[in-house]
């Protein structure tokens, strides 16, 4: 009698000591991970190093944004068969100053009217157009554009707002940490690295916006303008605007999702 009390008294001391081990490691497992690199995951894994090469053979890199990849660079495709390029200008500067304007292409990226960066696409029947981005990516939407921003913390209220600045911080956390006019820097939170290239008004003219702007294509049209989005030194928010097609700005190509392996 005495052996049997013995053994159920082990049994139950055993298996309380397991059942308090189980629960330690039940809560470990359990833990949120910790806060992903600035360059790195972003929170949805194995996205390190992303790279993703044009029709040209330039190599950018991109970056993953919650469930979203993005160029973390500005297109840079010279040949295009319809609408205007340039390499930004900055004011001031005539080809004695500078004689190849390449150099600012290779570093800001090319900026395009709205018909060049479509490629003659038909914005009727496709839902997402690839137009001059690498196969497997293509223009972002005005909603893409939408998610990141939302992803960053801006309120659904606030993003949906068009023709002012919304939000809080979300610019400065895209913009780059250095080049800005009047230290108008961002903190580059992940990556995405928006440089002060500006826009221009067509082909001829300089650039005004020069280290003060930056402005991207989305692909949603309204009459003859297109949903765009630009940053400011003098803001840390993300204005949201109609751009007429004509004028020329940045495209930032997103990888299509049905493409992600």
């Amino acid at each position: 009698m005495t052996t049997t009390k013995f053994t159920f008294t082990r049994v139950l001391f055993f298996s309380f000591f397991f059942l308090l081990a189980f629960s330690f490691c039940s809560k470990d497992e359990g833990k949120d991970p910790s806060p992903p690199p600035a360059n790195g995951d972003n929170g949805s894994g194995g996205t390190e190093n992303l790279t993703v090469t044009d029709r040209e053979g330039n190599v950018y890199e991109a970056v993953q944004i919650g469930n979203q990849i993005w160029m973390a660079e500005n297109l840079n495709v010279q040949e295009h068969t319809y609408g205007a390029s340039t390499c930004p200008r900055v004011a001031g500067f005539t080809p004695s100053h500078i004689l190849n304007y390449d150099i600012f292409c290779s570093m800001y990226g090319r900026l395009y009217s709205f018909h060049a960066i479509v490629d003659g696409a038909n914005l009727n029947i496709h839902y997402r157009v690839q137009g001059l981005c690498p196969d497997g990516w293509y223009i972002p939407r005005d909603d893409d554009w939408l998610e990141l921003e939302m992803f960053l913390g801006m309120s659904e209220e606030k993003a949906n707002k068009i023709a002012e600045e919304r939000g809080t911080n979300e610019g400065r956390m895209l913009k780059s940490e250095s080049l800005w006019h009047n230290n108008g820097k961002g903190t580059n939170d992940f990556g995405f690295n928006v440089l002060p290239g500006g826009s221009h008004l067509s082909i001829i003219l300089p650039n005004n916006d020069f280290a003060k702007r930056s402005f991207f294509w989305t692909s949603r049209t309204s009459l003859d303008n297109a949903y765009s989005r630009s940053f400011s030194y003098d803001s840390d928010k993300i204005h949201r605007g109609i751009s007429n097609q004509g004028l020329l700005q940045f495209l930032r190509c997103i990888k299509d999702p049905d493409d992600v392996e």
